[in-house]
């Protein structure tokens, strides 16, 4: 009991430092701008295409706000579309089929983002710890892994309302620009999204945080960690070339159960975010193997 108080004690200190440091508003920052510039291309992007969608399904013309969008997305042929896109994942089908295109297009850009977003908040967390000495002050207090479980949790505090905040910007961006497409309605659907986004996020801020455990700069923290998002981003694909027990190896990347996220089905939905937790663990674990043998003072 007194280490579970000692790991949110940490949690507790790295949010305060967050607010005191004012890296929170950075983290608030990252998030907001993510979400409104990824609404606003795809708001754009709907919108240009309206005309084109209308003539191609023989539908009134609209004027880019949304009227067309509306129509299109409860058409027979978009739902074919879709089916055709993902015919061989019945479940991911019907987690997209009937769904805005809004807010599919929202959940897409912010679990394409977060990776990257992740990095950036937390990469260098324990390197700049370390390397200013702040850490010494800490591990009199409490144990190595203690220290280190309690960054994690407290980064992940963090990052919970910089995507609830990316979802209400990217809410209020859709309903400014597209308010004949029913966005009006699409609040609750955006922050279910956003708190899916957050539990991708687990897996990689155990990413971030396994980097910054082996070395002292937070910029080589932050290199290390865009080099292990390009790894784990491009091996999926390498492992769909390869047979046998190597195609097993997918369970190690984030990337793997992101599609999970979309799915109606709460078993396979569950299953999936246990496993991004795991993997949180898993990376965050990888990195200690190293911090664990380091003079960290």
């Amino acid at each position: 009991m007194n280490a579970v108080r000692r790991i949110l004690g940490v949690a507790a200190c790295e949010v305060a430092e967050a607010f005191r440091s004012r890296r929170f508003l950075l983290v608030l920052l990252l998030f907001f701008s993510a979400s409104a510039v990824s609404m606003y291309g795809s708001t754009s992007f709907l919108g240009h295409l309206e005309k084109n969608a209308a003539k191609m399904l023989g539908l009134p013309e609209g004027d880019g706000k949304g009227a067309v969008t509306r129509v299109v997305w409860k058409s027979k042929p978009f739902r074919g579309l879709v089916k055709s896109a993902v015919d061989d994942d019945p479940d991911l089908y019907a987690g997209l089929v009937g769904r805005h295109p809004l807010a599919l297009l929202y959940a897409f850009f912010t679990f394409f983002a977060v990776p990257m977003l992740s990095l950036l908040a937390g990469a260098n967390r324990i390197a700049d710890d370390v390397k200013s000495g702040a850490v010494r002050f800490m591990l009199v207090r409490v144990r190595r892994a203690e220290w280190v479980l309690g960054k994690y949790i407290g980064l992940a505090a963090l990052l919970l309302p910089g995507l609830a905040g990316g979802a209400l910007v990217a809410y209020a961006m859709a309903c400014a620009r597209m308010p004949d497409s029913g966005a009006g309605a699409l609040l609750p659907e955006m922050l279910v999204f956003a708190g899916k986004a957050w539990l991708l996020s687990l897996a990689w801020i155990g990413v971030a945080l396994g980097v910054s455990e082996t070395v002292k700069s937070g910029s080589r923290a932050t290199s290390l960690g865009i080099l292990a998002l390009m790894v784990l981003g491009v091996m999926p694909w390498l492992l769909s070339w390869l047979s046998g027990a190597f195609v097993h190896l997918e369970i190690l990347c984030p990337s793997h159960f992101k599609g999970a996220l979309y799915s109606t089905s709460t078993p396979r939905f569950a299953f999936s975010a246990v496993m991004l937790a795991v993997q949180g663990l898993f990376y965050l674990s990888c990195g200690y193997l190293v911090f664990s043998r380091r003079d960290a003072r």
